[in-house]
């Protein structure tokens, strides 16, 4: 036995207010998924219709309560419509929805007087079940083939299919409609709308976390594509990289050649030519190294950054003197052997940056001046040019990466030699600082190898 009319009618509101309270918190967990947003409108418009339909069923109806009951169960499917376009990757789509309002909702004011049922009842069904079978079509038709799809598909189809045949029974039946329609047709039709109620919004919870699955796997999926992309970059990188490589080790092996050749010649040689040549020969040979540990293997930008080095003893005191030779700038050095833990590669490349980058400040090549001196657990090497001093606010600036002070005219290259001081020094677990006053002073502390090791 069916239920009674008004346990139906109680029923359907219940239902389209958990319904729309359902949507609305799903929208708000996904706000960013385009088309939920419509559906709880089109949700709460409906539950907005239901508390209407209660008060036409407690009395005679006045025209305000049945134009607003009308349209907002005409609203509410619009915005079902809209809600579909979107999910399924459609644009919104205004014009046929509206305009089946606007030329249907009138006659329901037209028709507004307690025998003019039928009529209203005909403008309603040709109205819903037009949109009805859009939503539908729009649905069947989801490129995306997401789940909950065909369920919501068959939903608005039968609700289409009801619409017309409530039509087809308006049309052809020869007098008009009762005021109160059959009874048991009005609880069929109670019973399904609280049927389809349930559905739509099951439905389109589901076709909302499919949506978001399937935009998530189009993610994961461009992630891929830009993967392969930059995997392919640095492949083409490497290939660039080798036969810049190549360029760079051509000229230099030439130099080495003509060096060579140089120091066969006896009739030219002076003590000051074999200096020259063997400071031209140690810059090669080293260019050369850093050629084919650099620009290879990518290695010096690399490990720099990460902090990738092969720490062994070495001579301080070596690697600085060396550095100094290859510059020719003043060095003062210690009695003994400065030993510490450090990089063979990177060391030079620290003190050549330091020199270079006084060369560049100096008023006076002369003027700059290396020293390496100690306490009980450190070396200090201090490099000190009398170029123009540097603001104290820009005492640790100076060291990041591509910075380059405005105040100096002099062109300052990439911005990266300092940067790579202060890496190179901070990899050997070490400190670099600046102290610009008469003289700019650049110190470079680093553990003593005895303090390391205990």
């Amino acid at each position: 036995m069916l239920l009674d009319i008004k346990t139906l009618v109680l029923i359907s509101v219940v239902m389209s207010f958990v319904s729309a309270l359902s949507l609305f918190f799903v929208y708000r967990i996904l706000k960013r998924l385009n088309g939920l947003k419509y559906a709880a409108i089109a949700a709460g418009l409906q539950a907005i219709a239901c508390g209407l339909l209660v008060i036409r069923y407690g009395g005679p109806p006045s025209l305000l309560i049945i134009m607003l009951t009308n349209a907002s169960y005409f609203f509410s499917w619009v915005f079902f419509y809209q809600s579909a376009r979107l999910l399924s990757d459609k644009q919104a789509a205004w014009t046929i929805p509206i305009g089946i309002i606007l030329v249907l909702l009138p006659l329901v004011y037209v028709f507004r007087s307690h025998a003019d049922v039928s009529e209203r009842v005909l403008t309603s069904s040709i109205g819903i079940g037009l949109l009805f079978v859009m939503t539908g079509y729009v649905m069947m038709n989801n490129s995306a083939r997401l789940a909950g799809r065909n369920i919501l598909a068959l939903t608005f189809f039968s609700g289409g299919l009801l619409c017309m045949l409530t039509v087809f029974k308006v049309l052809t039946k020869t007098e008009a409609i009762n005021a109160i329609p059959d009874l048991k047709v009005l609880q069929l039709v109670f019973l399904w709308f609280i049927t389809n109620t349930f559905l739509i919004s099951i439905s389109f919870i589901i076709l909302s976390s499919s949506k978001l699955q399937y935009m998530l796997k189009a993610q994961v999926d461009l992630l891929a594509k830009a993967s392969e992309l930059a995997h392919q970059s640095l492949h083409q990188q490497k290939h660039f990289l080798s036969m810049l490589s190549h360029e760079f080790k051509a000229p230099i092996g030439a130099i080495n050649a003509n060096v060579d050749a140089v120091v066969h010649l006896q009739k030219y040689r002076t003590p000051d030519v074999d200096d020259s040549l063997g400071r031209i020969k140690n810059v090669s040979n080293r260019l050369s190294t850093l050629v084919d540990h650099c620009l290879n293997n990518e290695w010096l930008a690399h490990s720099i950054e990460q902090h990738q080095a092969r720490l062994e003893p070495l001579s301080l005191s070596l690697v600085v003197e060396s550095i100094c030779d290859e510059f020719s700038v003043r060095y003062e050095g210690l009695e003994q052997e400065a030993i510490i833990n450090g990089e063979p590669m990177f060391l030079p490349v620290l003190f050549s940056n330091l020199v270079s980058n006084s060369f560049k400040h100096t008023n006076e090549s002369s003027a700059v001046e290396v020293q390496l001196i100690e306490d009980t657990q450190h070396y200090y090497v201090r490099v000190i040019d009398d170029g123009p001093s540097i603001p104290e606010t820009q005492y640790e600036r100076i060291f990041e990466r591509y910075y380059q002070s405005d105040s100096n005219s002099v062109d300052d290259g990439s911005g990266l030699g300092l940067y790579f001081v202060k890496c190179i020094t901070e990899m050997h677990g070490g400190t670099v600082n600046v102290e610009s006053k008469e003289n700019t002073i650049f110190t470079v502390t680093l553990d003593k190898l005895s303090s390391i090791s205990k």
